[in-house]
């Protein structure tokens, strides 16, 4: 077996491990809900509008950040890498992989034959690693909880049988990666421009970033 069958072989270990042996009742009811996205989405457009309104320069920078980071990072690289690897997910290539989702538990029964995998990497864990980056860019330590979250839902994805653990450790690389990239970018272009074009503004907040926690 060569080096990377036996990373392969380790990530499908360690995830029956997570999605079938390291369970309990209370996870099966609460990772299901922190796991899908549509529950969270009334409280993000209208944070993101008050962050608009009332968040200030630093509010409104987190604003242009996330949307650049969901642009660039998830639509852009995290999908053209999940369209080259086409990698299935785990309850589309393996038995006994327990499909939780808010409503029910479901097992997977046969591997079925896709095209067009979507498991590697994970937008969930992108778009979060790229929240808790991007935050403490622009806040600092008072930010630094949001890794934990970004920790917990990447997790929920694992134990809810949708990612693998190398899917969610390839999109915690490439989303910091990107989200550092983004952040330098724009810094560089405020170091440059920001005065010329927006003097007042800059005088006030000459660093566009404060020290990353």
């Amino acid at each position: 077996m060569n080096v990377f069958s036996q990373i392969l072989q380790w990530d499908r270990d360690l995830f029956v491990l997570i999605n079938r042996h390291w369970t309990n009742s209370w996870c099966d009811r609460f990772m299901p809900l922190i796991s899908d996205p549509q529950p969270f989405i009334p409280f993000l457009v209208v944070g993101s509008v008050a962050f608009l309104i009332w968040g200030g320069f630093r509010g409104r920078l987190f604003i242009v950040l996330m949307a650049l980071s969901l642009l660039i990072g998830d639509k852009g690289i995290n999908y053209t890498i999940k369209h080259i690897i086409h990698r299935p997910r785990p309850y589309q290539a393996m038995e006994g992989v327990r499909m939780i989702t808010r409503a029910k538990i479901t097992i997977s029964t046969s591997a079925n034959f896709v095209s067009d995998g979507q498991s590697f990497t994970s937008g969930h864990a992108c778009n979060n690693v790229a929240l808790a980056f991007m935050a403490c860019a622009v806040y600092g330590r008072y930010a630094a909880f949001l890794w934990l979250w970004a920790i917990l839902i990447s997790y929920s994805r694992i134990y809810t049988g949708n990612h693998y653990p190398l899917d969610i450790f390839g999109a915690w690389s490439i989303s910091i990666f990107y989200s550092w990239m983004i952040a330098n970018y724009l810094s560089h272009i405020w170091n440059r421009f920001g005065n010329k074009w927006f003097p007042k503004i800059h005088a006030k907040h000459p660093d566009l970033f404060r020290k990353p926690c």
